[in-house]
């Protein structure tokens, strides 16, 4: 086995049919560690960091990548610290599933070589900031054996709790796993919309208005956030460019899934999902709050899942975050997990005081502070 490292933007480009094939080889993967999210993910949010994509190759075979960057994170004054970290995550963007492309075949090995070089090149950074990473696969293992035996401080956390909901083969079937309570109101949201109004449910395919449906997403998703009080996302340029290209990149694909209900020839509820190897992933929505009454985003998610399952998926993943539509139609939850390194170097040192050791002082004095 030999490894290249890629480190220019130019070289990231270029790796696109060999990561393609590579990930067409590999069984643990998603469309966050696809070559289209990663490469758009770096040049949107890429700025003045160090590119790192590591590849394994077994003869002229491409086994492992591992894409990785360098950010130097300020501490104090001059003080900084090198933080090496998956691309796809930082700035405001929040992947569920990260990771290297492992071949089915050679899983172990090309675990072991990543690993290898994520160690043995310890004097680049300062800290190890590895998250949204999956149990028990290859790397993991490998990483967290490889810290053990080298003897240097790696913690581990969970990154986030997924709920998902496993989809039967026929909508019915669905329906029939609901309560009588759920059954009747699903019914009658649909009912009372399509009686009030003119209704039309579609899949977004045409790439030359892609670019107006993603506008007035973020149009959807913002009005109904700011209506409840909240925060939203779609909230900075950077954000809508990464969002805008990558969706793109997988409508050519047929990876993308942005479902649409039109009232009254507005579109007044979209769901921003991905489909990828019979599992679908819910990334963002949005409705116009005006039209609440009528529940046009809880219409618009019967529909979605009617199509999802004539489609032939298996899973509807809900990713990160607390809703409670998540609570009442999810049936499993799995988790990600963060690992976090540390180097016994002044910056690894001011990084872990000011991430750990402070929080944990701070919490201690509120402790005592109450207790008084």
């Amino acid at each position: 086995m030999r490894i290249e490292v890629i480190d220019t933007a130019q070289g990231f480009n270029a790796l696109r049919p060999l990561w393609n094939d590579l990930q067409e080889r590999t069984e643990r993967t998603s469309v966050f560690t696809s070559w289209d999210w990663q490469y758009h993910w770096w040049q949107v949010y890429g700025g003045n960091h160090r590119l790192r994509v590591v590849v394994v190759f077994e003869g002229e075979t491409a086994i492992g990548i591992l894409p990785l960057y360098l950010r130097r994170e300020p501490i104090i004054g001059p003080l900084g610290a090198q933080v090496l970290r998956f691309v796809g995550t930082g700035g405001d963007t929040d992947p569920d599933d990260l990771g290297p492309l492992l071949d089915t075949r050679f899983e172990q090995e090309a675990a072991a070589a990543l690993t290898q070089f994520v160690i043995s090149n310890r004097p680049m950074w300062d800290v190890l900031l590895l998250t949204d990473l999956s149990l028990g696969v290859p790397f993991t293992n490998s990483i967290t054996e490889a810290a053990a035996i080298d003897g240097f401080r790696l913690d581990r956390a969970v990154s986030a709790h997924i709920r998902f909901l496993e989809l039967p083969t026929s909508f019915e079937a669905l329906l029939a796993s609901f309560s009588r309570n759920r059954r009747w109101r699903f019914r009658r949201d649909r009912r009372r919309i399509e009686e009030q109004f003119r209704t039309r449910f579609f899949v977004w395919h045409d790439p030359v208005e892609l670019d107006r449906a993603i506008d007035r997403l973020g149009e959807l998703h913002c009005a109904r956030w700011q209506a409840a009080g909240q925060r939203h996302s779609f909230a900075s340029p950077e954000y809508v460019d990464f969002h805008r290209s990558v969706m793109r990149a997988c409508l050519e694909r047929d990876w993308l899934r942005l479902y649409c209900l039109e009232v009254d020839g507005q579109l007044a509820a979209m769901l921003y999902c991905y489909h990828f190897r019979n599992q679908v992933f819910l990334m963002q929505s949005g409705f116009d709050p005006t039209l609440a009454d009528w529940s046009p985003g809880s219409v618009l998610l019967g529909y979605a899942i009617e199509h999802m399952i004539a489609e032939g998926n298996h899973v509807l993943d809900f990713l990160r975050g607390e809703h409670r539509y998540k609570d009442e139609l999810a049936t499993c939850t799995r988790e990600t997990i963060s690992l976090t390194g540390w180097r016994l170097t002044p910056g690894g040192l001011a990084a872990r005081l000011r991430r750990s050791w402070v929080p944990q002082l701070r919490s201690w004095l509120r402790m005592a502070m109450g207790r008084s």
